[in-house]
């Protein structure tokens, strides 16, 4: 994956500070969820997954994710899981650690 820094903010472009590029808009929409139901389903795997321990699940609220879709948030590891799990893919093709920027 290249991401295209038109995306990043000017802070981030300045000091060329990047957050791993994502595809999670465009796998959203084609899922046919907003961010509201991504979020929500999120929680319900994290619950479903983790109810064994005693973590409470997060929800990921619509700004969550509208922060992870816009570069302005770095999600953890085990919420790239469970996001790419709800959308029916691999982590590596939603989220690229490895990406370049151009």
């Amino acid at each position: 994956m290249v991401a295209n820094r038109k995306k990043f903010n000017w802070i981030q472009r300045f000091f060329k500070i990047y957050p791993y590029p994502n595809n999670l808009e465009e796998y959203r929409l084609a899922a046919d969820m907003t961010q509201k139901e991504l979020g929500k389903k999120v929680e319900e795997l994290a619950k479903e997954k983790f109810s064994d321990f005693s973590i409470a699940p997060t929800y990921l609220s619509p700004q969550t994710i509208n922060a992870i879709e816009t570069y302005r948030y770095y999600p953890d590891l085990g919420i790239m899981i469970l996001v790419a799990e709800v959308l029916n893919e691999e982590r590596e093709t939603i989220f690229d650690l490895n990406a370049e920027i151009e």
